[in-house]
């Protein structure tokens, strides 16, 4: 079954999914400003040919309906920063009164080329409007105003139907056309009458930066009903009667003018804000998710490192328009050139993992390797870790990764179908990789790449159409709008889709082939670079106990058996009864002391601190917690996973733990793994989660004795703090620890020695390369000088890397023993 934060985290995932789109939109209203724009008479001549041409069948249809063309009126776009320009065509129909609008539509998304409204005037001032597929745009209404949609399927049946509905209103016609005077005076009057509507409703607010819509439940309502008439004008659309060939033309200029507006430069000030209203938006779905503050904020950095490489790498080679902004499942960078080689595209991609990986990789070899003090803090390994893990993951060949971006560039630009091949076996990985992990993000990036899978197709089919007469080079966005236009099988696909789809396929066209050069030494790279993923899975395999013969999957089992039952230690009779009260001051004197609760501490679920099963936690321990994560925190461990998710991850070894040996966990920490302590008969326990029930032990007598040893350490300076960090002497800490071992324990603890020093001799000169690392392992977690004799037995081997862990365990041996 699922958690609770299994189920919470899938249900934020679903209203993602059922929402999204509406969240967007509802974001995009709020982020746009808008103006009244002026109005210009223009002459036909001066128009450029294109917009006459996606003009021209529907001026046909008017002409042929009696109407008569009077003015052609020109105009910026409403919407503050973005700058396109609109062709308003004014047409009059003398025998019926009507007044014709065709406006062409140039932004990016327009469902058709061109919006055609229908307008009759009545003498009482009121104006009946009929539009078709658009009535989703007004949320509100002048008063003088009856608007109709009827969401038809034909030019026929939208001008039939608004002859219908101008008779709701029974007053007489104003049957007279506009001049040029009056037209501009209208034209300005009815933006401002929509307006004003807009702002009676109380959805818009005027400011000194233009009208801007109010965050408030009528702009949500607005939002959906936005995307509702949307989907439904689209599907009207898709099921319009086939247009003749005369109308091939103009739909080939409506496609290239959608392209137009695609390639038209972006405002830096919008950009920046993308980024910073995205970033938060980031920020609070992953706090609704669980994670920690702290955490978010690392993987935020790690993530624009990770981004600003690609960014960067874009601004080298002249890309456009480059942004960053950040998306439910990580972050993205975008640009557009026109034309970009193979090896543009590979330093692209690789520049994003590369420097995230060389960062991380140099933080953890200077804190664990050189031991960099000022370096040595849980942010930067946290950051480390998680910058070496993230951009790791992004080389991995599956789309849309960057290894995916990698893999296309260098393999199969020329092979179309198996571009789409690619995408359905990556989105079969993620899909089994979602359901393996029960990832609720992953989740998301399934989703969006089944909704791409229909377009992935119909790109793979244009790009083979393309290239069996065409050489790649040749291909102009003309070209690909004239395939797309005349082949039937794109018929039924939507306007603002069919446009999508050219750009998609204009980028694949427009990257380079990559050169035999490229090919030998970026791939080559790039399995390199793959190649300790590779080693990992070898060793793991090669280390499994499948791959062990009978004789020493049983000495293994034995051993791990004999360990258990050496580590885990009895109440002795003799035991002293320490101070539980005078610990427990001792440890709260240090904490406010130094102020670690806000240095190092976290605070914990109330859950995690009732009482276990075998044990009572007194309530000073609990106050304790509050202060930190656990005592245990307090040593240099680096909490690299939260208590949540770490509960999470590992619910089934500590199932298997908890039903074995009764143990309920009363805190998690630790370092990146973590530790979950546990009472039970008052002693106190602790396991690794991922190791099950090989790695419970039980590690001091009862809480009393838990707390006494920590106290004394901070009295002896076993722990200190330096320089802002927290440190530890651990030679102090296995003294005072060895200190309060009862007479039977210590006796048992020599039997543990014993044990090891017999199994060191009696299997050095075994060819089981993971039975020698086991002894070794284990010895080097004893650290007692007596052991150095049988650690030397190993110094000599055959394999250098089991000489090598011995000389590194006999060095630390020798220095203990010292």
């Amino acid at each position: 079954m699922f958690e609770t934060e299994e189920i919470f985290g899938f249900g934020i995932v679903i209203v993602l999914l059922f929402y999204g789109h509406q969240i967007l939109q509802f974001l995009m209203l709020l982020y746009f400003k808008f103006k009244f724009y002026e109005s210009k008479p223009i002459l036909a001549k001066d128009i450029a040919p294109s917009v006459l041409e996606i003009v021209a069948p529907y001026e046909r249809f008017l002409f042929a309906k009696g109407f008569v063309r009077k003015m052609i009126i020109e105009h910026d776009d409403m919407i503050v920063g973005r700058e396109l320009v609109y062709y308003k065509f004014y047409y009059y129909q003398p025998q019926e009164g009507v007044h014709a609008f065709v406006e062409t539509q140039p932004f990016t998304g327009a469902l058709e080329r061109v919006k055609l409204t229908y307008e009759s005037l009545y003498e009482s001032k009121h104006i009946c409007v009929t539009v078709n597929a658009a009535k989703h745009h007004f949320p509100a209404l002048p008063d003088e105003v009856y608007l109709f949609d009827h969401y038809l399927s034909s030019q026929e049946e939208v001008y039939q139907s608004h002859l219908k509905d101008r008779e709701i209103e029974a007053e007489k016609l104003l049957k007279e056309p506009f001049d040029q005077e009056g037209l501009l005076a209208y034209d300005a009057y009815m933006q401002r009458a929509y307006v004003e509507s807009f702002v009676k409703a109380g959805i818009v607010k005027y400011t000194t930066y233009g009208y801007r819509f109010i965050a408030s439940f009528k702009v949500w309502n607005y939002a959906k009903d936005m995307i509702d008439g949307y989907k439904k004008a689209k599907k009207i659309l898709k099921e319009k009667l086939e247009e003749s060939k005369e109308n091939d033309e103009s739909h080939i200029q409506g496609l290239l003018h959608q392209l137009d507006a695609m390639e038209k430069p972006k405002g830096e000030s919008n950009r920046v804000l993308w980024l910073i209203g995205s970033m938060l938006a980031f920020t609070f779905l992953f706090g609704l998710f669980g994670f920690d503050f702290i955490d978010i904020i690392i993987l935020i950095l790690v993530l624009f490192i990770h981004e600003a490489g690609h960014y960067l790498a874009m601004r080298y080679f002249g890309y456009r328009d480059t942004s960053i902004f950040f998306m439910p499942f990580g972050a993205i960078t975008v640009g557009k050139k026109e034309k970009r080689s193979a090896w543009e595209e590979y330093v692209v991609a690789m520049a994003g993992p590369l420097p995230g990986l060389i960062l991380g990789i140099v933080l953890l070899i200077l804190v664990t390797q050189y031991q960099v003090e000022f370096l040595n803090s849980s942010f930067l390994n946290t950051f480390a870790m998680m910058s070496i893990v993230i951009n790791y993951l992004n080389l991995l060949p599956i789309y849309p990764l960057d290894g995916g971006r990698i893999m296309q560039t260098l393999l199969l630009l020329k092979y179309p179908k198996g571009q789409f091949y690619f995408y359905l076996l990556s989105l079969s990985v993620l899909l089994l990789a979602m359901v393996y992990f029960k990832d609720y993000l992953l989740l998301i990036l399934v989703v969006i790449l089944l909704f791409g899978l229909k377009q992935n197709y119909a790109i793979s089919r244009l790009l083979k159409e393309l290239q069996k007469s065409n050489h790649r080079d040749e291909i102009t966005k003309e070209i690909v709008a004239k395939v797309v236009v005349e082949d039937e099988k794109y018929a039924k696909v939507s306007f603002s889709n069919k446009a999508n789809l050219i750009k998609q396929a204009l980028m694949v066209l427009h990257t380079g082939e990559p050169s035999k050069k490229l090919l030998f030494f970026g791939f080559g790279f790039y399995m390199i670079l793959l190649l300790p993923a590779v080693i990992l899975l070898g060793l793991s395999s090669f280390a499994s106990l499948s791959s062990l013969t009978n004789e020493e999957q049983q000495f293994l089992q034995n051993f791990e058996k004999n360990i258990i039952q050496y580590k885990v230690l009895t109440v002795a009779d003799d035991q002293v009864n320490y101070s539980l009260e005078e610990s427990l001051k001792t440890i709260d004197d240090y904490l406010v002391k130094y102020d670690l609760n806000r240095t190092i501490g976290k605070p914990v679920d109330e859950d995690m601190l009732t009482n276990p099963v075998g044990c009572t936690i007194p309530k000073e321990i609990k106050s304790i917690f509050y202060w930190h994560n656990g005592v245990e925190q307090l040593m240099p461990y680096y909490d690299f996973l939260n208590i949540k998710s770490l509960r999470k991850t590992y619910k089934e070894e500590q199932k298997i733990v908890e039903s074995m040996y009764g143990l309920v966990p009363f805190v998690i920490d630790g370092d990146f793994y973590g530790y979950a302590y546990s009472c039970k008969d008052e002693g106190i326990y602790d396991y690794p989660p991922y190791a099950g029930e090989r790695g419970v032990r039980k590690h001091y007598y009862n809480i009393n004795h838990y707390f006494k040893v920590i106290a004394e350490a901070y009295e002896q300076k076993a722990f200190y703090v330096k320089n802002h960090l927290f440190m530890e002497d651990r030679k102090k800490f296995e003294e005072i620890y060895r200190a309060y071992l009862s007479a039977v324990d210590k006796k048992r603890y020599e039997n543990y020695l014993n044990y090891l020093k017999h199994m060191a001799y009696l299997y050095q000169q075994h060819k089981s390369l993971y039975i020698k690392q086991r002894l070794l392992y284990e010895m080097e977690l004893a650290n007692d000088p007596t052991l150095l004799p049988s650690v030397v037995l190993y110094l000599n081997d055959k394999d250098k890397f089991i000489a090598k862990r011995a000389a590194k365990i006999v060095e630390n041996l020798k220095e203990k023993g010292n």
